[in-house]
């Protein structure tokens, strides 16, 4: 066979077998495609994860830093008022000196004690023996030596603060006395003409504290009958007692109070220097009344001279020695011996006459002429 025949039909061979190589490459070619599809689909799927996973997380974190920024804001809002209240405590008054000199000034310490541990809250004087080794400090004299004597004798920190109130109370008198002593100011108490109502109750308050307890009724009626006549007898005008001392209170303060303006509208002179709206005059030690004018102190004169009002000087009241005038020159006049005020010559502008002003000008007043002076 020859070249050329032996290439022909090695062509046709390939020829022939072509068809079967496709026809078999077709089928993993798709399968490949399928494949590829396939693992973008699953990719795609996990970057859509990703991306959702990445955006919660973002929107987590928001939510964490919108959190953080509220309570940051919160701390510091209530910080300053969180440490100055903590750093600063409530200041309170501080304790009067205590010299024991009777009931009353106890009563007034220790009730003035109790409004300052009120106020502290229990910041600083929280325990009986600070309360009272704070109201030692304030002792002077023989309220302090009787008290060192106690701790000498019992020891410090074993007295409670009751016990501590009564024991200084008795110090000055002991119980029984003080309430004997009680029982009879308490009898003769009755009050004072000037003395406010409210005055009289803290006083009658201040016995009956030594009295032990007394009802309500009971102190009503005492304070009722030790009122002054014309508050009782106004309070009791209807026929109607207030059912409770502390309404009986509030009647005698309204009674009061409605005297005092009834007393000014009638005498607004005589009250207006009145402390309490009631002229309480001083009084000598005889108890008689002196009248409150005689005993202010007199005014202290001005080394500079008055000069003389514009009255005439028939009508002047000499209130202090007459100047000598010898040296002053008027000036409408040229005279000496007066002022221009009160020149003799001095004339009219109503009737041009000498010798009176035009105020007092006994001739009917010239039409226009508004110059009287």
């Amino acid at each position: 066979m020859s070249q050329r025949g032996l290439r022909s039909n090695t062509a046709a061979a390939a020829q022939a077998e072509q068809p079967s190589s496709s026809s078999t490459a077709q089928p993993e070619r798709e399968t490949t495609l399928q494949e590829k599809h396939d693992a973008a689909l699953r990719r795609i799927a996990e970057l859509e994860a990703q991306i959702r996973l990445e955006e919660e997380t973002r929107e987590l974190y928001t939510r964490i830093n919108r959190l953080e920024q509220r309570s940051i804001r919160q701390e510091s809002d209530s910080t300053p008022a969180t440490t100055q209240l903590l750093s600063r405590a409530p200041k309170t008054r501080e304790l009067p000196v205590y010299k024991g000199r009777n009931i009353k000034e106890a009563q007034d310490f220790f009730y003035q004690a109790e409004l300052k541990w009120r106020e502290d809250q229990d910041r600083t004087w929280v325990t009986d023996a600070s309360k009272i080794t704070h109201c030692v400090s304030c002792f002077e004299g023989i309220p302090r030596d009787i008290w060192r004597r106690r701790e000498r004798r019992m020891g410090v920190d074993n007295t409670t603060w009751e016990e501590f109130q009564e024991f200084m109370k008795d110090s000055i008198t002991d119980t029984e006395n003080r309430s004997l002593g009680a029982i009879t100011k308490h009898n003769d108490a009755m009050q004072r003409p000037g003395q406010s109502v409210q005055a009289f109750v803290s006083y009658l308050e201040s016995l009956e504290d030594d009295l032990g307890y007394i009802d309500d009724e009971t102190s009503r009626n005492f304070l009722l009958a030790k009122l002054r006549p014309e508050i009782r007898e106004d309070i009791t005008h209807h026929g109607q007692i207030p059912p409770t001392r502390e309404r009986l209170v509030a009647a005698a303060v309204h009674v009061e109070n409605h005297q005092k303006m009834f007393r000014v509208r009638e005498n607004p002179e005589r009250v207006a220097g009145d402390k309490d709206g009631i002229r309480q005059g001083k009084r000598d030690r005889r108890g008689k009344a002196v009248d409150r004018e005689r005993s202010r102190s007199p005014r202290r004169e001005s080394p500079i001279p008055q000069r003389p009002s514009y009255a005439s000087s028939a009508n002047a009241t000499p209130v202090e020695q007459r100047r000598d005038l010898s040296s002053i020159r008027c000036h409408k006049c040229q005279k000496m011996g007066h002022y221009a005020t009160t020149c003799p010559e001095l004339k009219c502008y109503n009737c041009n006459q000498v010798g009176h002003r035009a105020w007092s000008c006994p001739q009917p007043k010239r039409p226009g002429n508004d110059r009287a002076s």
